[in-house]
């Protein structure tokens, strides 16, 4: 039946009084639907405008509400909607925070920068809300960044600040600075008021862009390996990966080591036994799995070690020191590598790729 004028005046009135329920409940009302939004993004099933017309129950009025932009006629089932209306609205127009800036980073002591901003931002629709506590904190991965193993020790990325509070744009802005080794590191903001508390965003700490060194070398003609992985790092392996995580180098890098294969290969040194690199991500190579040295220097995709006992190739000492010699004195000027001769303990030539420097020996 049909209400008076006045009545519909009383119910437009009523609808601020409404109570809202909480955050995220879904409640069916006359057959549809309003709570937790669904993959398409919508909050209200089927749409507000929808739920004034359901089954011919409403119609929109000539003077929307202009909270959600649609109102319904006044009809049997009007208070219905309304307080359907309300629900879907509070939806719409939730408080929430969010968080934004750079996905990755480099790993501290690798080059160029490894600390990035991030803004928190708290708004209600469009409008920002200043004045709002946000506390934050960040975690690290277990198993990332080409690392086997995990522990309480292991190094996370540092934070500027645990709390803030939102200024008049309704922003709170934190610096994080990673740590030396790489892997996913996950920052989190929460917010008391906010319905999607905690917000969070993953930021990866590696170096960019590193390529595996291929595990099938070509073979010389009397069917040895031209070179050969030898790396007996267990802990770092990949868990049976097709590439070994300790062997990623940078594309000029890879280049320069062909270069350096070919040319021990031309003055009869044999299979050269390539043993660790770079870990696939790069960052600190913890080799003895305590997240500390030594094989610290590996971690920029630019070096590489060279064994004397592995492969099948024993290298020795003789030798060792007439290569040291010819690459680093008689050849210098033609090679895009330099050495470090390890030659006391655990001998190995350890190989500049491209931070050539002077050739030099170390006992360690």
């Amino acid at each position: 039946m049909h209400r008076s004028l006045a009545r519909k005046g009383a119910l437009s009135l009523a609808l601020v009084a409404v109570t809202v329920p909480a955050v995220w409940a879904q409640v069916t009302v006359q057959g549809w639907t309003v709570g937790r939004r669904g993959a398409d993004g919508r909050s209200c099933y089927p749409s507000v405008q929808e739920a004034c017309t359901l089954g011919g129950n409403g119609q929109l009025s000539p003077a929307p509400y202009t909270a959600t932009g649609y109102t319904c006629e006044e009809t049997d089932d009007g208070w219905r909607h309304w307080e359907a209306i309300n629900r879907c609205h509070y939806e719409q127009y939730p408080t929430v925070v969010t968080l934004s800036g750079p996905l990755e980073t480099r790993p501290a002591h690798t080059g160029g920068s490894a600390e990035i901003t991030l803004i928190a931002k708290v708004t209600h629709s469009t409008t920002a809300k200043p004045g709002v506590a946000l506390g934050f904190s960040v975690d690290v991965t277990a198993h990332s960044g080409g690392h086997e193993h995990h522990d309480v020790a292991r190094p996370k990325g540092l934070l500027s600040a645990t709390q803030g509070v939102t200024d008049a744009n309704g922003e709170v802005k934190v610096t994080f600075k990673a740590p030396e080794v790489a892997g996913i590191h996950t920052l989190q903001v929460a917010c008391a008021i906010c319905s999607n508390s905690p917000a969070s965003k993953e930021i990866r700490v590696k170096v960019a862009d590193l390529l595996p060194i291929s595990p099938n070398p070509p073979q010389n003609a009397d069917g040895t390996f031209v070179y050969a992985l030898t790396s007996v790092d267990r802990t770092h392996q990949g868990n049976g990966r097709y590439h070994h995580n300790q062997y990623y180098l940078t594309q000029q890098s890879l280049q320069n080591l062909l270069s350096l294969i070919g040319s021990f290969a031309a003055e009869g040194w044999g299979t050269v036994a390539l043993n660790d690199a770079s870990l696939f991500w790069g960052g600190r190579y913890d080799i003895t799995s305590n997240w500390r040295a030594p094989h610290a220097a590996h971690r920029d995709g630019r070096e590489i070690d060279i064994s004397f006992t592995r492969a099948r190739n024993p290298v020795p000492a003789d030798k060792q020191n007439n290569f040291y010699k010819k690459f680093c004195e008689t050849r210098a000027a033609e090679v895009p590598f330099s050495i470090l001769h390890h030659y006391a303990s655990a001998p190995h030539f350890h190989v500049f790729l491209e931070k050539q420097k002077a050739c030099f020996k170390s006992e360690h």
